[in-house]
């Protein structure tokens, strides 16, 4: 298959944000590495870094110039610091989901797979191109008073996978399936022997 993978995030861009935490790097690294292994072409629409895959980058002058918004009225300059950055990872983001979609409108893609957050944009171009998508979500899901909340109950049946039962919460309904993160096998080798201890690595939310 050809298989879209979408990290948007300009927290993607190592360069920049190699020591800021962000989850979904890392997995969506190793889901790329394994897809190829098992021989499907894979177009990754993300910040630029070395792979194999077909790697489809955006505007490094969005990740690296520190753009700001023109000036608005009543707003004050420490406002418009973290607007000037929503801005910029909005515009990243729509920047790469117009690549992708255009490749899947032209029939160069078989499915996106959206592996940042809720999906936000993609949800629209999904809509309108009808481009076969689905979502892994990587938070927990929202609450009745937040954005993502109205998001899911506009877009119903668009494809959302959890990574653990629990997460769906009472929005069950809303995904079609469940995958948990996976492991690069090559670096964390399976004992039948085992042991009596085991550690986990995540984090605690209430």
């Amino acid at each position: 298959m050809n298989i879209g993978i979408i990290t948007p995030s300009i927290y993607m861009y190592k360069k920049l944000y190699g020591d800021r935490i962000f989850a979904p790097g890392d997995l969506a690294r190793n889901l790329v590495s394994g897809l190829m292994k098992r021989n499907h072409q894979v177009f990754w629409f993300s910040a630029p870094e070395e792979t194999s895959a077909n790697m489809i980058d955006g505007d490094l002058k969005l990740l690296e110039y520190k753009l700001k918004i023109r000036h608005f009225q009543d707003i004050a300059s420490e406002d418009k610091e973290k607007m000037s950055l929503y801005a910029e990872k909005m515009y990243y983001e729509m920047d790469l989901l117009t690549k992708a979609y255009g490749m899947g409108m032209k029939k160069e893609l078989d499915v996106l797979h959206v592996f940042h957050s809720f999906g936000y944009l993609a949800h629209f171009l999904e809509e309108l191109t009808g481009v076969p998508t689905f979502y892994t979500l990587h938070d927990p899901v929202p609450t009745v008073n937040m954005l993502e909340y109205w998001l899911f109950n506009r877009f119903p049946t668009h494809r959302f996978l959890s990574i653990s039962k629990s997460q769906q919460g009472n929005l069950s309904s809303h995904f079609f399936g469940n995958v948990y993160n996976g492991i690069d096998v090559d670096k964390f080798v399976f004992s039948e022997k085992g042991g009596e201890d085991l550690i986990a690595v995540g984090r605690m939310i209430p």
